[in-house]
């Protein structure tokens, strides 16, 4: 773990000692993960993209339908790709990709966008930091992804 966590910080461009690193106590080891996580964007590309594949692979297909006008721009990013992948590349091309309920398929519940995925993680590190540490430490998995999902989305958490 503390491996995944030293390669989170360097990817976030944070300067410090890493021989310092493993004489930190809690407390400042928490400073850390704060001032790294203090930023915009919380989570990798990498991480968002296993994240929602989590999601629409598994995880939250239990309660989501993607309506055509989402498959119609998600479509014009898949590059040779797989939808996962073109559904990643239209959010972080700042597109909005509206999100249905699977039961009513004419009922909007809300919509998912790379602002939204922000905020999302924002409530994930504050009110779910199980479920963020599992992104952390690469341990997510299909129901972190759902959690993801619906926080990136309602900005609380409706189904499951």
């Amino acid at each position: 773990m503390q491996r995944n966590l030293i390669e989170f910080y360097i990817n976030q461009n944070v300067k410090f000692d890493s021989n310092k690193l493993i004489t930190l106590n809690a407390k400042e080891l928490a400073d850390i993960i704060d001032a790294c996580t203090n930023t915009e964007d919380l989570f990798t590309y990498d991480q968002r993209l296993s994240l929602l594949c989590s999601a629409i692979e598994g995880g939250s297909n239990y309660w989501y339908y993607l309506p055509d006008n989402t498959t119609d721009i998600v479509e014009q990013y898949m590059k040779n790709g797989t939808y996962v992948d073109g559904m990643m590349r239209a959010l972080m091309d700042e597109r909005t990709l509206d999100i249905y309920d699977i039961e009513d398929e004419i009922s909007c519940l809300g919509s998912i966008s790379l602002q939204s995925i922000r905020e999302g993680e924002k409530i994930m590190r504050a009110d779910y930091p199980a479920y963020f540490a599992e992104v952390l430490t690469d341990q997510a998995d299909a129901n972190t992804g759902d959690v993801w999902f619906q926080l990136s989305i309602f900005k609380k958490l409706i189904y499951g």
